[in-house]
C-alpha cells in the first residue's frame, strides 16, 4: 500500500505537458502584449522621474541663482539706505549750520541797530540837555545882567560856551 501513494508524483502524463504548453503559450501572448507595454510604461515612467529629477535640479540652480540676485540687491539697497542717511544727515548738519550763522548775523545785526539807536539816544539826549542848558544860562544871564540880549548874540555866546565846555570835559 505504500508503494501506491508515491508512484503518481513521478509519471509523466499529458496534462503536465499540456500545462506547461499553455504556461509557455501564455507566457508567449502576454511577453507580447503586456510585458512589453509595462516595460515601456517602466522605462517611460523611469524617465520621467529622470526628468524630474533634472527640472527639480535646474529649479533648484535658478532658485539659488535668483535667492543670491535678490541677497545682491538687499545689500544694494541697504548700501543706498546707508549713501542717503549719510547724506540726510550731512544735509541736516549743513542747513544747522546754516540756520547758526544766520541766527549770528541777526544777533550781530541786531546788536549792531541797539548800538546806533543807543547811540542817537545819547546824542538827542546830549542835545536836550544842552537846549537845557542853554536857556538856564540864559535864564541866569538875564537875571545877573538884567536886560534882554539880543537873540543872535545869545545864541553865539551859548554855543561858544558849550563849545569850550565840550572841550574841557569831552563828549560823554
Amino acid at each position: 500500500m505504500k508503494v501506491e501513494m508515491y508512484q503518481g508524483l513521478l509519471e509523466l502524463n499529458w496534462n503536465l505537458l499540456f500545462s506547461a504548453v499553455t504556461v509557455l503559450v501564455l507566457f508567449l501572448i502576454l511577453k507580447k502584449f503586456f510585458f512589453e507595454k509595462v516595460h515601456n510604461f517602466m522605462e517611460k515612467r523611469e524617465q520621467e522621474v529622470i526628468d524630474s529629477f533634472e527640472n527639480a535640479k535646474k529649479t533648484q540652480e535658478e532658485a539659488d541663482s535668483v535667492l543670491a540676485e535678490y541677497k545682491s540687491q538687499l545689500r544694494q539697497a541697504e548700501a543706498e539706505k546707508q549713501r542717503i542717511i549719510k547724506e540726510a544727515r550731512a544735509d541736516a548738519e549743513e542747513q544747522a549750520s546754516e540756520i547758526m550763522r544766520e541766527a549770528k548775523e541777526d544777533i550781530d545785526a541786531q546788536r549792531n541797530r541797539f548800538r546806533i539807536e543807543m547811540k542817537n539816544e545819547r546824542t538827542q539826549a546830549e542835545e536836550e540837555i544842552k537846549r537845557e542848558m542853554s536857556s538856564m544860562v540864559i535864564m541866569a544871564a538875564k537875571k545877573v545882567l538884567g536886560s534882554e540880549l539880543d537873540e543872535e548874540k545869545q545864541k553865539s555866546t551859548i554855543e561858544a560856551a558849550m563849545k569850550e565846555a565840550e572841550d574841557n570835559y569831552g563828549s560823554r
